[in-house]
């Protein structure tokens, strides 16, 4: 069961990072056995996979083995929250991640900062703001993001006009 979330981790981690420069085919006979071990589960479709998702599989594999434990522990948890998501959950989950991932590096640095300043809030603060998000419609969710992304143009267009 944990190698099958790991190796479910694996994939969603893997369908999501850049591809490798080398687009060449690998073999699962060319895989190093611990490799095999770790992404046994895909064996079967391993030939009907792309080069590119083979690389990104390899790749996270790699990545795993480099990992110490405590960070294995957090994947496995992680792994096991994304197996509980409904398809629509995942893809929403995807959907924000590329939004995320195409933003400027200022927007992106924006968010980290108010994502550390949420995660060194009181606990109680948090939850706080967490049943408080949790109660509002999609359009009062909505209303805010657009306000948040409004506020980071503002800024923005200050520090062009101050930069000048």
């Amino acid at each position: 069961m944990t190698n099958r979330l790991i190796a479910l981790g694996l994939l969603m981690y893997c369908l999501t990072t850049t591809t490798w420069a080398n687009d060449s085919i690998i073999e699962w006979d060319q895989l190093q056995k611990s490799e095999q071990k770790l992404l046994g589960s895909a064996k079967d479709q391993w030939n009907t996979f792309t080069a590119d998702k083979r690389q990104r599989l390899i790749r996270g594999a790699r990545q795993w083995a480099q990992m110490d434990k405590d960070k294995k522990v957090l994947m496995a948890k992680r792994f096991k929250q994304w197996k509980k998501m409904s398809t629509t959950e995942r893809q929403e989950v995807r959907q924000q991640f590329h939004l995320y991932r195409n933003m400027e590096p200022t927007e992106r640095k924006s968010i980290q900062t108010r994502a550390n300043w949420f995660r060194n809030l009181p606990k109680t603060k948090q939850l706080q703001l967490r049943k408080k998000w949790n109660s509002m419609s999609i359009k009062q969710r909505r209303e805010i993001r657009q306000r948040i992304r409004s506020n980071i143009q503002k800024r923005r267009a200050q520090q062009n006009r101050s930069s000048r």
